[in-house]
Formats: structure tokens, sequence, C-alpha cells
């Protein structure tokens, strides 16, 4: 992990801890995050609680929006392969962002 975050998140990001604390968030889980854990991308499926709780701020359309995330995110899983989002990474791009250090592509394209 830490080799991910000191190659691959930019030099600008990279310079101090207290500036853009959600792009170095943003940044970590969507490139050092093996499994892509708790994004859509997630390797593992989702449980109904975790789902119940993601989606506690949404009211009465909690279940309408439930049921749309676990299409896409089935739609997904079919096309992750070794932590990397198949057909938003050419393979070029994928080899690119390892070499730099990324460990996982948790994100449609670039």
């Amino acid at each position: 992990m830490n080799r991910c975050r000191n190659t691959f998140i930019p030099k600008l990001l990279r310079k101090s801890k207290n500036n853009y604390p959600e792009q170095r968030k943003r940044y970590t889980t969507f490139f050092c995050n093996p499994g892509c854990k708790k994004t859509q991308f997630q390797e593992a499926p989702y449980t109904s609680r975790e789902l119940e709780q993601m989606y506690s701020w949404a009211g009465n359309d909690k279940k309408q929006l439930i049921r749309e995330f676990k299409r896409a995110h089935t739609r997904y899983r079919k096309s992750m392969k070794n932590s990397f989002y198949t057909p938003g990474f050419p393979n070029k791009t994928r080899k690119r962002l390892q070499k730099q250090g990324a460990l996982s592509g948790c994100v449609v394209g670039l």
C-alpha cells in the first residue's frame, strides 16, 4: 500500500498532508485499493445490510436505488480483471498506471 501512495499519487497531492484531503482519499480509493473495496466496483458482492447502510439517506427511494446499484454492480463485477475495470482501461493505460504504482483501477475510464 505504501508503494502505491508514494509513487502513484501526483506530487501536488503528496507535498502536504493538509492539502487536498478529498483528492488524496479519492486517488487512494481508486488506484491503491486491491479488490476495489467500498466502491461500486468491489469484487465481492455487497450484503443487504451494507446496502441498507449505504443508502440510509435515501428515504422513500432506497429500494429503487438499491435495485439499480445491484444491477450495475453485477455488470461491473463481470468486467473486472485483477482489480481493474477492463472496459474503462485499455491495456496500454492499465500498464502505464501499474508502472506508476497503481494497484487497482476502480473507475470508469480516465
